[in-house]
């Protein structure tokens, strides 16, 4: 037992060791297309998205995952390491930006709800685009979201979302149930939510209850790790995000995490 944790924890250290630039990857532009534009607060009907893709090697033709950052914008020293993750299990990995061509910083201080539609958006939209690309598996696209990013998948995979049906399931990191909660959405494909009992920023009492009012319990699986705050998944030093929510990684929390999610693949992404 002592030997495999001292090969879990080597395991561990390598993959946050590398650097970004050691990660095959490409930088991608793809046309964004409104969904819900009519209840946004601008008129716009078009316009482009820039994104990260990280292609598996030796794989012609991959299963995908589009990922949507948090409030923060797409950091990848932060993130990245969730596209080592994918790609070296064979599946590709689509890292949206939903902030640069837009000029905005950051989105963190109460966003309205359009904005995260407007990101719902967004995911259909790389949805479209890699479908299109001779390397996807396209029946086998899934969407992957941190905290905002996952509350932009709840709308992306709730029965209001229309085309963005397309993705097969959902993983959603630590994701603001509230906004869904406060809309009555219904999943229409299956999430995993992964999120920390101390998250106060995005409560798991929030997604408890959303779970509670699905039709379809089954739609949501929910597990919460105790102890664990926001973004603990991430290569974090723990820090009071806006100088009151615990924010930062728990290495025990991300390892289990790292092996519901690699379940997650073979079930979802494998089949």
């Amino acid at each position: 037992m002592r030997g495999m944790r001292m090969l879990l924890s080597s395991l561990l250290i390598g993959a946050f060791s590398v650097p970004v630039s050691a990660v095959a990857q490409e930088k991608v532009r793809l046309p964004w297309h409104p969904g819900w534009t009519s209840q946004f607060d601008d008129a716009n009907t078009g316009g482009e998205l820039v994104a990260k893709l990280f292609r598996p090697v030796h794989a012609p033709k991959a299963p995908f995952v589009v990922f949507m950052h948090g409030c923060g914008g797409l950091q990848l020293e932060r993130v990245s390491h969730w596209a080592k993750f994918f790609s070296q299990r064979g599946v590709g990995f689509l890292m949206v930006d939903s902030f640069s061509t837009r000029n905005v910083k950051s989105e963190c201080d109460n966003p309205p709800l359009e904005w995260i539609k407007r990101r719902a958006d967004d995911a259909a939209s790389a949805l479209a685009w890699l479908t299109m690309q001779p390397y996807v598996k396209s029946d086998r696209v899934a969407i992957m979201g941190q905290s905002q990013g996952g509350a932009a998948l709840l709308f992306a995979l709730s029965g209001e979302a229309g085309n963005t049906n397309a993705f097969i399931a959902g993983l959603a990191m630590y994701p603001a149930c509230i906004r869904a909660l406060n809309n009555n959405l219904s999943l229409s494909k299956p999430v995993l939510v992964l999120i920390g009992s101390e998250d106060t920023l995005t409560p798991p009492a929030d997604c408890e209850r959303l779970q509670a009012r699905q039709p379809d319990k089954g739609k949501l699986d929910l597990i919460v790790y105790p102890g664990a705050a926001h973004e603990f998944d991430n290569p974090v030093r723990p820090f009071l995000f806006l100088g009151k929510y615990r924010d930062g990684e728990d290495p025990t929390s991300r390892a289990k995490a790292q092996a519901r999610v690699a379940q997650w693949i073979e079930m979802v992404l494998k089949q």
